[in-house]
């Protein structure tokens, strides 16, 4: 995860401007989890918030108008990259991984050497991977879907080998 500085303007209601601060962390919130061309990443949390100016509005238009400096946290995803992740879904064919509280990562069998069990699991080398499990993933590619990340992956050999069950 980078920290990086990206330039908004946000729309606030006159409603916020008793707490401004507050109406301002709710107004870049449609911008958390979406990936960012300009930053090649996704945004995943707002450290600082610097007003720029002053807040301006627009004829006939009843929103409060701010430029913001902020920081924000950005995964970048790449190939190879090692990701650590919670198992949400899983059959015979794929699991589905959820990466950092926020991205689906999808990871196909195709043919691996992995045996599947009957209490919907996958035992994968040492180690008995189920819904709940933790394990580490390889970025093999992503894509954008409207702004949201989807990842492809493989598991990396650390999860296969004997591991704690959550």
């Amino acid at each position: 995860m980078k920290t990086l500085q990206k330039k908004i303007t946000v729309s606030l209601s006159p409603r916020w401007m008793n707490d401004r601060e507050k109406g301002l962390s709710n107004a870049i919130q449609p911008y958390i989890n979406k990936y960012d061309e300009s930053l090649g990443g996704a945004l995943m949390k707002c450290k600082s918030i610097k007003v720029i100016g002053r807040g301006r509005t627009h004829m006939s238009h009843p929103l409060v108008h701010y430029d913001l400096e902020c920081d924000f946290s950005v995964f970048r995803p790449k190939t190879g990259k090692e990701v650590s992740g919670e198992i949400v879904d899983i059959t015979a064919e794929y699991m589905n991984v959820l990466v950092l509280r926020a991205f689906h990562c999808q990871i196909q069998r195709n043919g691996a050497d992995w045996s599947w069990n009957e209490d919907d699991s996958w035992t994968v080398g040492k180690a008995k991977i189920r819904i709940g499990s933790f394990i580490d993933i390889a970025i093999e590619s992503f894509t954008t879907v409207n702004d949201q990340l989807e990842l492809q992956g493989a598991i990396c050999e650390q999860s296969k080998k004997k591991r704690k069950q959550k």
